[in-house]
């Protein structure tokens, strides 16, 4: 059995923008697919 290592504030933070930063990338693939406009996509964000 190996040891767990627990995550340090730093390495969440990281993976945070990590995550972020996928899944900015994923929308804006998305936003592509289905041909939206800006303020579609405005209107998609907010929500």
């Amino acid at each position: 059995m190996s040891a767990r290592r627990v995550a340090q504030p730093d390495d969440i933070a990281q993976l945070d923008r990590d995550i972020d930063a996928a899944e900015r990338a994923m929308n804006e693939y998305v936003y592509e697919l289905y041909g939206l406009t800006e303020e579609e996509i405005r209107l998609v964000e907010a929500g």
